[in-house]
């Protein structure tokens, strides 16, 4: 076999080169969250439901366009929108800081990673880990994206790893018994009850194989609860104020319902219904390149794990990794998203496997033996998975706007309108890209736009001058009176704007 040069040995065996690698795919996805419009329905979505925040000033109540104007919107609770808000209101409204939260929710997933190894394992273990999670298919493109499911990991992740520094620690500390429960807060505000049960599912399996169930008594259960309800309560009681019913949908039908009814449907969509178990080939799917790279050493990496499987920190990385999919495998409505607070664990998972050389029945063997071989192999691969990554989204992209973002056909409008501030129509609240746009128009259009919604009357009337119309959102009626009373004036993939005939 043909040795490195002697340099390039050197930078490999570094204790910079993973961290330099880490940094270097972070940066790559931090340059690349403007890349491609915000898609509809989830990320258009959520960063109108900021947007409405920073505009009307209520930061209780998130609330999307209606018919009727703005109503409620009770599937998910406010924190992924506060932070999106904060970030309008620091660096403006568009597509890069609408996705920023997300990003920042990669962060501290790296964080977390990297002080939980650092503390317990090795820190090679901690970056690879990172490098793992990030170029992960599914991670890679939702920490770059208007959506609540990388925030949601962030949290879960992060309290789970405080868990890891109150029970594993030879001295526990009270404070990071503490932020368990201020971890849970967060990860309740962002995304309700089901992140208690992805927190806690861990904790008591780690618990039980440990045969210690006197350690979650050890937790600091009356300053942890009130910490917790002192983040969550104030939200619900100023909800349950502004809008007379709330809470009682949000815990019986969002959540509830959502989780064991095939009949489910919320205001702002139906379950996406599959069969039970279908958590485990999403996310197989979501980490197929790191699976086939496990897979082509498999004889090798079941040997490891075969030293490893009575270690109690590795039967906890075990928790972290497989508990989130066994509670996702009973869900009647899944998508693929919800396996990514498995996502970190799994990455964990795979690090300690490629990095442990031979077998052994301690994990505290990493910690005694030079940086392992497969360090090089798996830092390259990382590298070029963030490449075809970054080169994926450049060449989708544009096929994906066509069906799911009004953006080019609203710049064509406001470019070619003679209007200071043109009204614009949309038929369908289930597409908001329209009124994403209109909050961010100081980014992204020449001029300003008004967005109301037209009914089937107001088209029949031609009450509106313009209309921004996608495929398949009208009946008969409404497509015979469209073109009777206007006529297309240019045309996007899915997406056409038609202008009222003189």
């Amino acid at each position: 076999m043909k040795q490195l040069p002697r340099s390039t040995d050197l930078l490999i065996r570094s204790a910079l080169f993973l961290p330099c690698i880490l940094i270097l795919v972070l940066s790559l996805r931090l340059f690349t969250l403007e890349s491609g419009d915000l898609l509809d329905p989830t990320e258009t979505r959520y960063a109108t439901i900021a947007h409405n925040m920073v505009s009307s000033g209520d930061w209780v109540t998130p609330k999307l366009p209606s018919e009727e104007g703005l109503e409620p919107y009770l599937s998910k609770p406010p924190f992924h929108f506060w932070l999106t808000a904060i970030s309008y209101s620091i660096f403006g409204i568009d597509e890069w800081s609408a996705r920023l939260p997300s990003f920042l929710g990669l962060l501290i997933i790296t964080a977390s990673l990297v002080i939980f190894s650092r503390r317990f394992l090795s820190p090679e273990v901690g970056y690879l880990a990172s490098l793992i999670c990030i170029t992960s298919p599914l991670m890679f493109f939702l920490g770059g994206s208007s959506t609540v499911d990388v925030t949601f990991a962030a949290f879960t992740t992060a309290a789970l790893v405080a868990y890891a520094f109150f029970i594993f620690a030879e001295k526990p500390s009270f404070f990071p018994g503490l932020l368990v429960f201020l971890f849970s807060a967060f990860s309740f505000l962002t995304k309700g009850p089901a992140g208690l049960v992805v927190i806690g599912f861990p904790i008591v399996v780690t618990a039980l194989y440990r045969r210690d169930l006197r350690s979650l008594f050890r937790l600091p259960w009356a300053m942890g609860l009130l910490i917790f309800f002192a983040c969550i309560l104030p939200w619900f009681y100023f909800l349950e104020k502004e809008a007379p019913g709330a809470t009682s949908y949000f815990f019986i039908t969002e959540n509830y319902l959502r989780f064991v009814s095939s009949d489910y449907g919320g205001k702002h969509g139906a379950a996406h219904i599959r069969p039970y178990g279908s958590i485990w080939w999403m996310v197989a799917l979501s980490m197929l390149p790191w699976l086939l790279y496990f897979l082509s050493g498999i004889k090798k990496h079941i040997s490891t794990i075969q030293g490893l499987r009575r270690e109690p920190l590795f039967v906890f990385v075990l928790c972290l990794a497989f508990c989130p999919l066994l509670f996702f495998t009973f869900a009647k409505s899944i998508l693929p998203a919800y396996s990514t607070p498995a996502i970190p664990g799994l990455s964990l998972l795979l690090a300690v496997i490629f990095l442990t050389r031979k077998r052994s029945n301690s994990l505290s063997f990493i910690n005694k033996e030079p940086l392992a071989t497969g360090i090089p192999g798996t830092s390259i691969f990382a590298c070029s998975l963030a490449l075809i990554l970054v080169g994926g989204m450049f060449i989708a992209a544009p096929q994906i706007e066509q069906q799911r973002s009004a953006a080019h056909v609203l710049e064509i409008l406001a470019r070619e309108t003679k209007s200071t501030h043109p009204k614009v129509a949309t038929i369908s609240t289930r597409d908001l890209s329209p009124y994403w746009m209109e909050g961010s128009f100081r980014n992204e259009l020449s001029k300003p736009i008004d967005v109301q919604h037209a009914s089937l009357q107001d088209i029949q009337t031609g009450k509106f001058r313009h209309l921004v119309v996608r495929d398949k959102r009208l009946s008969e009626d409404g497509y015979a009176a469209l073109n009777k009373n206007y006529e297309i004036r240019t045309s996007y993939g899915r997406w056409h704007w038609y202008k009222r005939k003189a």
